[in-house]
């Protein structure tokens, strides 16, 4: 399982597993399980997007700006959310 954070071009900061896409050019080609946003305190974690309850999202990672490794703070808090 592979565990990261995304930051879009917008500013957001989402924690996801993610998984690449095969697909045809111009669909989405990121899914991304059980993806939480990181709130501008670095520390809390908020289910996105919080307009459904679908637990996974496929995007197109033309919308990322980069992608990196979560702090262990940050993977043990989204552990703890995903366990529930």
């Amino acid at each position: 399982m592979m565990i990261k954070v995304l930051i879009f071009y917008s500013g957001l900061s989402v924690i996801s597993q993610i998984e690449e896409i095969f697909t045809d050019p111009g669909e989405a080609d990121c899914r991304l399980i059980n993806p939480y946003e990181i709130l501008e305190n670095g520390e809390e974690l908020k289910k996105w997007p919080s307009i459904t309850n679908q637990t996974s999202i496929e995007i197109h990672s033309k919308n990322v700006l980069t992608i990196v490794d979560p702090k262990k703070e940050l993977i043990k808090k989204y552990f703890e959310l995903t366990a529930e």
